[in-house]
């Protein structure tokens, strides 16, 4: 699932961490690494951890190649962010500390929800809808099983009693046999 947001307080620059950071020489710069970082960890979207590729992390060039920074700045806001507490590393894997601060863990459930209830109903439908060719050839007629309606250009006649013998059918392709040969 991709997600494309985080959460930014409006209060950011009243935070004492922040502060400390914004009075630091190349303050700018160390916030400016820190709002990619978190960004970089709402793409990744893994919890909050930050690496290269699943289990590789970051070496501090490549972090300066991805942020568009010198490498001794890189390495000065990481060396801060650990001090202050706003990331710890396992293994070279950056991982920052209270990431529920920045992705709402509720909304990105909400959503997982979303997708897997869309997923089923893609798949229900592709399973529900049944086309049918009739003996001479020329009428065609399809059926949604959830609906239970039948769009058809034949008799009225016909429609209903393809929709009785659909609702005696679970399986669609006893439906289409039983028509067929029926």
């Amino acid at each position: 699932m991709e997600v494309k947001w985080i959460k930014l307080s409006t209060d950011l620059f009243n935070n004492r961490k922040i502060r400390q950071i914004e009075s630091m020489k190349d303050g700018d710069a160390i916030i400016v690494i820190w709002i990619k970082l978190l960004i970089l960890a709402g793409e990744l979207n893994d919890g909050g951890m930050v690496y290269f590729l699943n289990g590789v992390p970051f070496t501090e060039e490549q972090l300066a190649t991805h942020f568009e920074r010198d490498r001794e700045t890189i390495a000065l806001a990481m060396r801060t962010f650990e001090a202050f507490g706003m990331i710890e590393t396992n293994d070279g894997i950056i991982s920052i500390c209270n990431w529920e601060k920045y992705q709402n863990a509720a909304e990105l459930e909400k959503i997982r929800e979303q997708n897997r209830i869309r997923q089923q109903k893609f798949r229900d439908n592709k399973k529900n809808n049944v086309n049918v060719t009739l003996h001479n050839g020329t009428d065609k007629i399809r059926i949604d099983k959830n609906r239970l309606d039948i769009y058809s250009s034949s008799p009225d006649e016909l429609k209903k009693a393809l929709l009785n013998k659909w609702r005696t059918n679970v399986d669609g392709d006893e439906a289409n046999k039983e028509i067929r040969n029926g």
